[in-house]
């Protein structure tokens, strides 16, 4: 209290005023006041100024500095289970963005990935062997490829050989992915969907954790440690983690199109297509303006009472290079036509 107020060091004297009803005193040496007020005798609405009143402040002060000391140590520990996480994901991103080979990272994620699935699709006798849910999930992996062995040859296998005969494909699968884009692109293109991934996953887990720390004090209820309950939970939970992590960037490496961007010669071919069409366009769109025009003088000519029953009917809808007339234009014209009708009556 004292230490975060006053001159903070500068010259002179600061003189503190407290009250037997403040929560301080209360809490920590309001009954050795009283009591001393009583004993005493000192008026209420006097000043107390004494040694031993002076004391007892300073005990006070001295318990609440230790009480706030444990909540911050108390705080601190949960921290610490946080940015022990935080140091693991932080040393993973700072291998991506330094641009080191991450071809053995994502092979021992898919590793990982292929044995769970035969493992889950493929395991005890044939009769029990998942084929087709096996090449299903597969092919969410690989979507591409089209290099597995038959589906028959797969129930003349063991577990420990489909394993083997899955696993070794991953390598080749590589190789071609390599070929197919390049190992520049192909190593911006681990860079982004593992970096995208690790945060967007990140961001979630720590929500998570967060809501989890909100309600870890109910342990206490149980007569367990909130503390050693809230760690043990962030370990499920970023074990947890660190294999989404890994599924979805083996799930997602593979699933990513090369999209061939047309070039220049393609650019002027089309552009040059595209001009000859709308001169065409035009053309075709001036013919038909000037037909209208015709047919609507003929129109004119041949029912004079009906053109003047019906004005717009008889006034062209384009000018003669086809230019299509606003409304306003096509008005002007109109009330012109009529009042040389008139005229000429």
């Amino acid at each position: 209290m004292r230490g975060r107020c006053g001159r903070q060091g500068d010259p002179g004297e600061t003189q503190f005023y407290l009250s037997t009803e403040d929560d301080i005193v209360r809490r920590f040496g309001g009954d050795r006041i009283r009591g001393a007020m009583n004993l005493f005798r000192w008026e209420a609405d006097v000043p107390i100024e004494n040694k031993m009143v002076s004391r007892s402040v300073e005990t006070a002060q001295t318990k609440v500095e230790a009480q706030n000391f444990e909540i911050r140590k108390y705080l601190v520990d949960y921290d610490d289970v946080v940015n022990t996480q935080r140091d693991v994901i932080y040393q993973l991103r700072d291998k991506i963005i330094d641009g080191e080979d991450l071809r053995p990272t994502i092979s021992e994620y898919l590793l990982e990935e292929v044995r769970a699935i035969v493992n889950e699709r493929i395991n005890g006798g044939t009769e029990n062997y998942d084929v087709d849910g096996l090449y299903r999930d597969l092919m969410m992996v690989f979507p591409t490829f089209d290099g597995f062995p038959d589906k028959d040859s797969v129930y003349d296998m063991r577990p420990d050989q489909a394993e083997e005969a899955f696993l070794g494909l991953i390598g080749t699968i590589y190789d071609k992915r390599t070929e197919e884009f390049g190992p520049e692109l192909l190593h911006r293109l681990e860079r982004t969907i593992m970096l995208r991934t690790i945060d967007e996953h990140w961001v979630e887990h720590l929500t998570s954790m967060d809501n989890m720390r909100q309600g870890i004090g109910l342990e206490a209820a149980g007569q367990r440690d909130p503390l050693v309950a809230y760690k043990r939970q962030a370990f499920q939970m970023f074990t947890a983690l660190d294999e989404t992590i890994k599924s979805a960037v083996a799930r997602t490496i593979f699933r990513v199109a090369l999209t061939q961007q047309p070039d220049e010669s393609q650019a002027r071919v089309t552009t040059a297509t595209k001009a000859d069409a709308s001169g065409v366009s035009t053309q075709k769109a001036s013919a038909v303006a000037n037909q209208r025009s015709v047919m609507a003088n003929v129109n004119a000519g041949h029912g004079g009472g009906q053109a003047g029953r019906s004005g717009l009917s008889s006034v062209p809808t384009h000018t003669p290079d086809g230019k299509k007339m606003t409304r306003a234009e096509r008005r002007k014209l109109e009330r012109l036509q009529r009042k040389q009708a008139k005229q000429a009556k």
